[in-house]
């Protein structure tokens, strides 16, 4: 027979195994923006909705326009991803829709495998800024 103490001890341990997994993918995850070579302004989150997990820019969202800007999620470290590599291994998420206000994009089942989402401009390898997801 349990006690109040051991149901509450089995409680918490659950919450901490859900909260880890939950972490662990992304999911409820919020940041602000790394400056590489331009200033990101803003925050996001990740949303899980019916159909899936989406990247939330929030209304402050703001960086400078360039003519390919493209959300990309990385393998490597905010502090090691650089213009040169920001594509080795990455996965395109989709253009930036708006230099400017809240926008979401729908993430790729399989994010949670990626360390960093970047904003980078592809066009002329120019990293914008990064963000960890973990």
């Amino acid at each position: 027979m349990r006690t109040k103490q051991t149901n509450s001890l089995v409680l918490l341990l659950l919450m901490a195994v859900l909260g880890s997994y939950s972490i662990a993918y992304g999911e409820g995850a919020s940041g602000s923006w790394t400056k590489k070579e331009q200033a990101i302004s803003g925050g996001w989150n990740i949303e899980a909705r019916d159909d899936g997990h989406y990247l939330v820019l929030s209304e402050e969202f703001r960086t400078r326009k360039a003519p390919d800007l493209k959300f990309v999620l990385s393998h490597q470290g905010v502090g090691e991803v650089s213009s040169k590599t920001a594509m080795v291994e990455g996965l395109v998420i989709s253009p930036l829709k708006s230099n400017k206000g809240q926008q979401s994009y729908r993430l790729p089942a399989n994010y949670g495998d990626y360390a960093t989402l970047l904003l980078h401009c592809e066009q002329y390898s120019k990293l914008w800024g990064a963000t960890s997801l973990k």
